[in-house]
């Protein structure tokens, strides 16, 4: 999920139903993790400076009604102690992300990756703003790159378990 599309992707990762069946997710410049942080919302709603595309996005009325009267932060964050062991995920930043503030999500990432049973892989664009990932071929690529990884272990595992 990319952005505001991370809070969807962060439903079904909680989802007692759905949770054991998703083995892999990837999350490009997501606002999902730390959102409970002020960074965000004031980011969207009010500070986001000359990049047009946002400023008509962020002001429009529906979403502004959606965001200001029916956006729960707690319903949306994404805590990464909640991702199950089983699932990988590949989490993208972009460095000068005019929404989110990348290092501290950064800081989040690599301190919960530390821990030996998460399997979560980052990416970090340097220079790069918020959406860039989007439209970049090469980033697509990287992300392909870090995706059949992933999925190439995940395999691995599952005939390890199938061997045992």
């Amino acid at each position: 999920g990319h952005s505001f599309g991370s809070c969807t992707v962060t439903w079904l990762l909680q989802s007692t139903v759905l949770k054991p069946f998703i083995k892999q997710a990837i999350l490009l410049d997501p606002v999902s993790i730390l959102l409970s942080e002020a960074d965000v919302m004031i980011n969207f709603l009010y500070g986001v400076g000359d990049n047009t595309p946002l400023r008509f996005i962020s002001t429009e009325l529906f979403v502004q009604y959606s965001v200001r009267r029916h956006f729960f932060w707690y319903n949306n964050e994404l805590w990464l102690d909640d991702i199950d062991d089983s699932c990988s995920v590949l989490i993208c930043l972009s460095g000068d992300d005019n929404i989110i503030d990348a290092q501290k999500v950064k800081a989040e990432v690599v301190r919960h990756k530390s821990k030996k049973k998460k399997k979560l892989d980052l990416l970090f664009w340097e220079g790069a703003s918020h959406a860039d990932c989007v439209t970049s071929p090469q980033l697509w690529k990287e992300m392909k790159q870090y995706m059949l990884q992933q999925q190439e272990s995940s395999k691995s595992i599952i005939r390890k378990k199938k061997n045992n």
